[in-house]
């Protein structure tokens, strides 16, 4: 199985949503490119698990999935531990009582001091832009929907 660790605010809500739709990452509503990138690629198997800060606000959570129609695509244990406040040490933790991961990545908008292995795994979105063209082909190749 595939995984897509996924941030929200810098990835999926960028400062354009955030302008569009009001004031706060509150009020944005998620990016329709990056959603229907993601939608494509979790059509065809790999799951999200939620690293976000939003991970701790499930009801909110869960309707910016939903907005941005990609709830149907989370992980069965959809999130990493809540409250956590190391992200590396969070994902590795959710990885090692997943055993059935075969290949993932990690979507973010900030460098959390990942792990030489995370590095290699992590597509890094502008944080205010969210994710750009480069790393938009990067998430596709990894995906299966380029070469």
């Amino acid at each position: 199985m595939k995984i897509i660790f996924l941030d929200f605010d810098g990835v999926i809500l960028t400062n354009r949503t955030r302008m569009a739709y009001g004031s706060g990452w509150s009020s944005a509503k998620p990016d329709r490119v990056i959603c229907k990138l993601l939608d494509r690629i979790c059509s065809t198997g790999p799951r999200i698990v939620v690293s976000s800060a939003w991970r701790d606000m499930e009801q909110a959570c869960k309707e910016k999935l939903n907005q941005g129609d990609l709830l149907e695509f989370l992980h069965a244990d959809w999130r990493t531990e809540p409250k956590g406040f190391c992200r590396p040490k969070e994902i590795a933790n959710w990885l090692s009582v997943h055993p059935e991961v075969t290949d993932y990545v990690i979507i973010d908008d900030e460098d959390h001091g990942w792990t030489e292995s995370q590095r290699t795994k992590f597509i890094p979105c502008h944080p205010m832009e969210g994710m750009q063209s480069t790393e938009m082909e990067s998430l596709a190749k990894w995906g299966g929907l380029r070469s």
